[in-house]
């Protein structure tokens, strides 16, 4: 098994797109700077630095209302091979 870990970063008032909202595996975000909202499902939690949203495998979820700009690590299970994983650089270990 492997994990794809990306930074993503959500500017104020922005709202994350709908292709990010579902995925097949379970998900771990670390809140590395910033602060805004995130709703899993029909829950709605404030979330600033330092915070970890963790979203179940197949939960509806976005980061909105963002308020300070959002930099997120993003963490989650991949099924891609080697080769695709150095497309956009060498993979994490």
């Amino acid at each position: 098994d492997s994990m794809s870990v990306s930074l993503k970063e959500y500017g104020p008032g922005s709202e994350t797109n709908t292709h990010d909202r579902i995925h097949d595996g379970d998900e771990l975000y670390y809140v590395i700077s910033g602060s805004g909202s995130v709703k899993i499902e029909d829950d709605v939690h404030s979330v600033s630095e330092g915070d970890t949203v963790f979203v179940e495998a197949g939960d509806w979820h976005t980061f909105f209302d963002v308020e300070d700009k959002i930099v997120v690590l993003k963490i989650l299970p991949t099924r891609v091979s080697s080769a695709e994983m150095h497309r956009d650089g060498p993979p994490v270990e």
